[in-house]
């Protein structure tokens, strides 16, 4: 099974602002990452790649096995979850900005 993130871990990692995390507790800078990234997973990711996104990195699930339960490729979920992440990330530039 793939590690499981907590949502904290996932959306500091995702920003890129690992300072954040690293300076203790910023519980309202990480709540309003992790609000905005909500909406953005939201808004700017298909449902697929919403699925194979929190399947593999919240849910824990190996490409795998995300891949034998929707009768896909394991190399199309793979695609589908970098194409995900790189969406994310070009939103997270933004994070400052809130």
């Amino acid at each position: 099974m793939a590690k499981k993130l907590s949502l904290d871990e996932f959306t500091i990692g995702l920003a890129g602002m690992k300072k954040y995390g690293e300076r203790g507790s910023n519980r309202s800078t990480i709540e309003k990452m992790q609000k905005f990234i909500s909406r953005a997973i939201d808004i700017e990711l298909t449902e697929n790649e919403k699925k194979y996104l929190i399947g593999y990195y919240i849910g824990g699930n190996k490409m795998r096995e995300l891949a034998a339960e929707n009768n896909v490729s394991v190399a199309n979920v793979s695609k589908t979850i970098r194409r995900a992440l790189n969406k994310l990330r070009a939103r997270s530039v933004y994070i400052d900005l809130i």
